[in-house]
């Protein structure tokens, strides 16, 4: 999933990054309830699907960074976000802007499934599973699966 970037700095979908249909059905197998799938790409993974670039009917125009959803609005919200976005590039850089994992934990009533290079904290969510994902012998992703150990004080 390297991300080549155009002059206008838009990242435009790859055949590559497709998931291939065992990786489809693993993380279908982690979704509990009713899920929405943010940077869906040409996934099919999700009740609701949602992308910045919509590539097929019935996928939501949305940015991650600022998602359209009512607060716990998903039992799952499963995410598979650009590896080297501008938030990406300022967390290495030393300013980061994590704001789309804010978003996550917002809409998120159970469950966060976040795939990337890398692990992440979520206050109120607990690290419940880690996997090594091989997607065609290519690449090695983190697929991180969190559940949500609190709810919202409003909401109790």
């Amino acid at each position: 999933m390297i991300f080549l970037m155009t002059a206008r700095n838009k990242t435009k979908l790859r055949k590559l990054w497709v998931w291939n249909d065992d990786e489809s059905n693993f993380y279908e197998s982690k979704i509990i309830g009713y899920s929405l799938h943010v940077c869906c790409g040409k996934s099919l993974v999700g009740d609701v699907r949602c992308d910045i670039d919509p590539q097929d009917e019935g996928v939501q125009k949305a940015d991650y960074r600022e998602l359209p959803y009512s607060d716990l609005s998903f039992d799952t919200v499963i995410c598979d976000p650009p590896w080297f976005s501008e938030d990406r590039f300022a967390q290495i850089h030393g300013s980061p802007s994590l704001k789309w994992i804010l978003e996550l934990k917002r809409i998120a009533k159970k469950r966060i499934i976040i795939i990337h290079n890398t692990l992440f904290h979520i206050p109120q969510f607990s690290l419940t599973e880690a996997w090594a994902v091989n997607s065609k012998g290519l690449l090695w992703k983190v697929c991180g699966i969190y559940d949500r150990n609190t709810l919202p004080i409003a909401d109790w």
